[in-house]
């Protein structure tokens, strides 16, 4: 039990650096950009669905357990690997076997996003706009600390996941429960402010783990100018399909160079 939870902790705060360095990479190029986070995501899921096609990622995840599955990132390779074990044990067509693959997912993202919304609103009338921790500026700080910050923060999410994992025995609908919870968690933390100072901190490790949904979209929600929180949502979903996107063609391109794993 130990040893499954300090692996989790380190996959899972590796991911965290590795996001990390795309965010700082994508803040040193366009250091005007608001969109660094939505960037180092897009091409986060785009390096899994390779390493996926390439077989490496499917033996970091039995060894990583949640801290692999706690990357929104990682919604990549969990599409891939489903939607090609529907294909082979089910002997569905691509497009059903991805519908059949995607369809828990898809559902704990959406039902994510309307309960943080509804916990938005709710904080908004209780506690009223003017709260100065309601949405954090990251400002960039020293690079190293910023490292070391992702790493912990992602360790300490993955090994609390993977306790969980490892008392519960969850199915697989039961890890779609599981990060439900941590996706609402995200957006009851950021109402007190919690979620916007560990983004401060660690702000391209703290993006990947599915909690900061919760505090993007409570973020989303707080800020006043006109048709912003209208353009990050559609930001948001738009980021989430592209994890569906990548997994689909790292899907099609696996069952391509290896036909025994779909037949």
């Amino acid at each position: 039990m130990g040893k499954s939870i300090l692996k989790s902790a380190l996959i899972g705060g590796c991911y965290g650096v590795f996001v990390e360095l795309l965010y700082a990479m994508y803040r040193a190029i366009w250091p005007t950009t608001n969109y660094v986070t939505a960037l180092a995501l897009l091409t986060g899921g785009l390096v899994i669905g390779i390493l996926y096609v390439l077989g490496i990622v499917q033996k970091i995840e039995p060894q990583g357990g949640f801290g692999t599955i706690i990357p929104l990132i990682g919604v990549t390779s969990m599409v891939a690997a489903r939607l090609n074990e529907s294909r082979k044990k089910e002997k569905k067509i691509f497009v059903d076997a991805f519908w059949s693959g995607s369809k828990p997912s898809m559902l704990m993202l959406i039902s994510g996003i309307i309960v943080s919304i509804v916990i938005s609103r709710l904080a908004l009338n209780a506690i009223g706009p003017g709260n100065a921790l309601a949405v954090a500026s990251p400002h960039q700080q020293n690079i190293f600390v910023e490292i070391v910050m992702s790493f912990v923060f992602m360790a300490i999410i993955g090994a609390i996941g993977q306790l969980l994992l490892v008392t519960l025995k969850p199915n697989f609908n039961g890890v779609m429960v599981i990060l439900f919870a941590f996706y609402v968690c995200g957006a009851f933390l950021a109402a007190f402010g919690i979620m916007q100072a560990l983004v401060v901190m660690g702000p391209g490790g703290m993006s990947v783990p599915i909690i900061d949904a919760g505090e993007f979209v409570f973020t989303s929600l707080w800020i006043p100018e006109p048709g912003v929180t209208f353009t990050r949502l559609v930001v948001f979903s738009g980021l989430i399909g592209s994890q569906y996107m990548w997994g689909a063609i790292a899907a099609g391109i696996r069952g391509k160079m290896h036909p025994e794993e779909i037949s």
